[in-house]
């Protein structure tokens, strides 16, 4: 007899595990950095304490899908039925959103890698590479960021200029 998958869906939230959701549904694409999600159930959320901005992962059994924050709650309350939605998405959204931080604004002669590394270190968000993108001894001779860009934006550029994709990680990472 083989042991069947747990596939229970749990939202980790203020360091408690939330499980009995009716709906879920979580969104990855190569067009967006960041992954997104959604979750329902029945009830009011006083017994989640949840609101924006809380940090959360997503997991189904044991593995974890999306590390990030909760981005809106709703809820709906009739005379019989109450319901909760929560929406979110991985840490990469702050990337997507947030205007880039750096220092002097530009480097010199740094890897691809290098830069999306300092670009993405402000907002807590750790950067990964294949081990052959690691070793590519391509550097660039000056790279700048524009006044207001958004650390996509910036990445984009980068990614564009070398080739190369980023995705978001199940752990916050990209």
């Amino acid at each position: 007899m083989t042991k069947q998958a747990d596939q229970t869906v749990a939202l980790a939230l203020n360091n408690k595990r939330f499980e009995g959701w009716t709906e879920a549904t979580v969104t990855r694409s190569l067009d967006s950095l960041a992954d997104s999600f959604s979750v329902s159930y029945a009830g009011l959320p006083r017994a989640l304490g949840v609101k924006v901005g809380d940090e959360c992962s997503l997991s189904l059994g044991e593995t974890k899908l999306i590390t990030g924050h909760i981005n809106q709650v709703d809820v709906s309350v009739q005379a019989d039925y109450a319901s909760t939605s929560c929406t979110g998405r991985s840490k990469a959204g702050d990337l997507v959103d947030c205007a880039a931080i750096h220092k002097t604004g530009q480097w010199r002669k740094q890897s691809m890698v290098q830069i999306i590394t300092d670009l993405a270190a402000p907002f807590g968000v750790d950067v990964t590479a294949e081990a052959e993108i690691k070793a590519d001894p391509f550097r660039f001779e000056r790279f700048e960021i524009d006044e207001g860009e958004r650390v996509y934006d910036a990445m984009e550029r980068l990614l564009r200029a070398t080739g190369t994709i980023a995705i978001s990680r199940p752990d916050g990472s990209i």
